[in-house]
Order: structure tokens, then sequence, then C-alpha cells
């Protein structure tokens, strides 16, 4: 996927992919459906709570740097709005799952009079969102996909092999939330010709903008004073602070990770990322640092992701198998890592304390490894049980 790995990067990558593999070889997609279950259901009150708070952190900046006589206080308050005002955007990638609040109206309605006037166009990213998370990991044709594959740089131009090897500062740094409308609009166009519900959202969301747009240029020149030219650079200052935030979120969550697994849930494991981070930084980004849980599960709601994560954790540590076969021996995970475990003592279990070992069987297989005669055997926990 890199367009250039070193020797010794390009071993600890293939080191991690295989150690990942392995890992998550001992897990069914039964096992993780089955320990979300009970954490799929939204209930309104966190995100009506997320949205207000945003909303109280953000407005008051706004008013104030559109009020602000002096060049320097308006660019600072619009800079502080932008950094709260990242924060409720983020919010509107839950709504596209409805998994906000739930309501399908508010989940509807809310995210699209925040963005329209930002020139966001959120229905139609709305769209895009749930094509990203079918071909994530899968096809290439992703249209949220930010890292180049290796034959696309090698067929670039000399320019676009320019911003590749500088893409994350480029697109942080310098298009921010520009870079954002801008991609999600050519793919919208790209994908519009095969969907009917993209056409028709690139529709609203051009009319939801002009309307938004007038309301707010001339609302700030009726309530503020502010001059058309002062509400602009209110909004570049806004786009560049908030944008870079979520031009970060968009690269750290995927960047250098592609992989198809045995099944969806274990394509997510390859294609996605979790970002340890304390509490302020759970409260920022909606807990979507847990990026590989929703993923997974998007209808688990934002304030359940952690909790997902911690029974996804113990899941996966609690297993035990043999992902190279019996004859490389046991393995056990043990905080994401694969260490070599002591044969299990199955005496306990059947007299003569034979394993899965001694006979090559791998967890769940079962067979007759003594004849017939002997009876049949399943190999659970490492050890052989007798069935019949």
């Amino acid at each position: 996927m890199l367009p250039q790995i070193g020797p010794g990067r390009g071993e600890a990558i293939n080191k991690e992919r295989i150690v990942k593999q392995a890992v998550a070889s001992m897990v069914t997609a039964k096992d993780l459906q089955a320990s979300v279950a009970d954490l799929q259901q939204t209930h309104p009150l966190p995100g009506v709570v997320k949205t207000l708070v945003c909303a109280a952190l953000t407005l008051p900046f706004l008013m104030l740097a559109l009020s602000a006589v002096d060049w320097g206080e308006t660019i600072l308050y619009a800079a502080v709005c932008g950094v709260f005002l990242a924060a409720w955007i983020i919010t509107t990638h839950d709504a596209i799952h409805t998994t906000l609040t739930g309501w399908t109206w508010f989940d509807e309605l809310v995210p699209r009079l925040l963005s329209w006037p930002l020139l966001w166009v959120h229905g139609t990213y709305s769209e895009i969102h749930k094509i990203h998370h079918k071909m994530n990991g899968d096809d290439f044709k992703d249209p949220e996909r930010v890292q180049w594959t290796a034959e696309e740089y090698a067929q670039a131009s000399a320019l676009s092999r320019f911003y590749v090897r500088f893409q994350w500062f480029i697109d942080i740094f310098v298009y921010a939330a520009i870079g954002l409308i801008f991609k999600t609009v050519s793919q919208g166009i790209r994908f519009a010709p095969k969907s009917k519900g993209l056409r028709r959202q690139l529709a609203y969301d051009l009319c939801g903008i002009i309307v938004s747009s007038a309301i707010l240029y001339g609302g700030s020149k009726y309530f503020f004073g502010a001059s058309y030219l002062h509400t602009f650079a209110v909004w570049l200052v806004l786009q560049w602070f908030a944008g870079s935030v979520l031009q970060w979120r968009a690269h750290v969550e995927h960047y250098g990770l592609w992989g198809k697994g045995r099944h969806y849930f274990e394509t997510q494991t390859y294609s996605c990322r979790n970002l340890r981070s304390n509490k302020v930084g759970h409260w920022y980004f909606n807990y979507l640092n847990f990026h590989l849980v929703h993923h997974a599960f998007p209808r688990v709601p934002f304030y359940h992701l952690g909790t997902a994560h911690k029974r996804f954790m113990a899941l996966y540590e609690q297993q035990s198998g043999y992902p190279w076969g019996p004859a490389a021996g046991l393995f056990r995970c043990r905080q994401n890592c694969l260490e070599l475990a002591p044969p299990p003592d199955c005496h306990t279990v059947n007299r003569d304390g034979r394993t899965c070992q001694d006979v090559r069987y791998s967890k769940g297989q079962s067979g007759y490894p003594w004849g017939r005669r002997n009876g049949r055997f399943r190999c659970e926990s490492g050890c052989l049980i007798l069935v019949h």
C-alpha cells in the first residue's frame, strides 16, 4: 500500500499484520456479534446533551467573532470557535448512522442546519459515507480511502507524487475543510450516476447552502454590523481550524491500513485503528477514537463504543488456539500480542491428559484419532473431550 517502504519498516508492518491475522483467527464473527448484542439501542439524551453543549461552546465565540471590530480579536474568537465547532461537526457523523439521538428527524435535520452555512455538503457525505462502510478494506474504489496505492503512485505525475510525499501536511494544514468539501463533492458526482439518492442529496445540499448562506451573511450584517468581507474572513478561519481537525481524524483512522479478512468484522480489524485517548479526547471526538469498533458495528451508539471496546479486548484476551496449526504449538493472546502458551493440563478433562496437539487437532475440530472403536473426540480449550 505504501508508495515506498524501507526494509525495517516493511518488516515491522509485515510482522504486525501476521500477528493481527493470527489473533483475529481465534475469534469468530458470532463471538463478536454476541459481545455487543445488547449495546445497539440508541437513547436520545446523550446525543441531545452533546449537541447542546457543543452549541453553548461554539455560538458565543461565533457572535464575538462577527461583532469584533479589531481583526486580531476577530481571528482569535473565530479560531476558538473553530476548535469547538470541530467537535460539534464530528457529532454529525453519528447522525448519519442515526446513533446520535436515535430520533430520525433530529439526526437528519440538525446536522444539515449546522453544515450548510459552512458550505459542508452533509447529505452528500452521508451517502458517500455509507459506501465507505461497504468498501473499506475490500474495494479500492472506496470514496474515503486516503492513501494511494503503490500502482497509483507509480503512474502519477510529478506534482501528484509531491503531494503524496507530503499528503498529511498538505491535507491538514493547507486544504483543511476546503479540501474535504471538494473531495466529497467530486466523489458525490463520481458515484451519482449509480445512485438516485446521491443525486437527490447533491441537489438538496446545493439549495440548502444557497439559502443558509444568504441567511448567514444577511443576518451577520443586520444583527452584528459585520460586512460581507468580515463574515467571509470568519468563515475562512473557521474552516481552517475545524477542517484541520477533521482532516487529521480522517487520516489517522485509516492511513496505512488495508486488508480483507474472513468476514466483514475481521476486515475492519485490518482496515481501521483505535487510538488511545483520555476522557477529554473521548468527549471531543465523540468516542470515535474507538474507530475499529465503530466500523465493525456502526449501530453501537457513541457512548457505548468504549464498553464495546473493553468487551472486544476481553474476548480476545480469553482466546487461545492454533493459528498456524497444532504442530506449531498452542498460542494465547496477551495485551494484543501472541505468546506460546504452555501445554494445557488436561487430566481434569480426560484421564490420560491428552491434548489437541497430541493429535494435531485445531479448536472445535472433532474426529476419531484412535479409530472408531475408541470413540469420537473434540478439541476444546486445548484438550480432547470424548464426545461419544
